[in-house]
């Protein structure tokens, strides 16, 4: 059997499931018919669409003129999907999306967590971020500690400890 290419309209579907896994309101819009679909997460400032190599230019430019304060999370059909979903959700953490889980959705935010291993990539990508900063040393070791507990022990302790995921490091001169 010969495997076909995905095409950006082939994203659609997953994109939408992703979407409702996440438990985000969304608004799907089209600027026309030949480009992708966009979903809007306007909560956490947020567009995701997938699309080809082709139509990133022309939604680039409709994108920035439309929405130039927005994050854009482009899905390509090359790209690894399972991937793609940690980085909008590290995206979705970054503007509060843990704290609207555990306001909205309390008994759903320990499963989640347990789920794939979500809390150790949660440490994982902070440590990452962090690296060897001298800046964040009591952080860094605080999350190290976290990795040898499970998460309901962590939240019993700290309900807010899985809440944030920081901003990656730029380099910043003080004068």
């Amino acid at each position: 059997m010969v495997e076909t290419e995905r095409t950006f309209r082939d994203l659609e579907p997953d994109i939408e499931v992703m979407l409702n896994a996440f438990r985000l309101s969304y608004q799907p819009f089209f600027f026309t018919k030949h480009l992708p679909k966009c979903y809007l997460i306007q909560e956490f400032g947020i567009i995701v669409l997938g699309l080809g190599q082709a139509q990133k230019p022309e939604m680039e430019d409709k994108l920035k003129n439309k929405f130039p304060k927005h994050i854009h999370f482009y899905i390509y059909p090359s790209d690894k999907f399972s991937t793609k979903r940690y980085w909008l959700l590290w995206e979705l953490m970054r503007g509060g999306y843990m704290i609207y889980l555990r306001t909205n959705y309390a008994s759903y935010i320990t499963k989640i967590l347990q789920q794939d291993n979500l809390a150790r990539r949660i440490i994982e990508e902070r440590l990452r971020i962090w690296g060897e900063s001298p800046k964040y040393h009591y952080l860094v070791n605080l999350n190290k500690e976290a990795l040898a507990y499970n998460p309901a022990a962590v939240l019993s302790r700290e309900p807010g400890f899985y809440d944030y995921m920081p901003e990656k490091l730029e380099e910043v001169a003080h004068e």
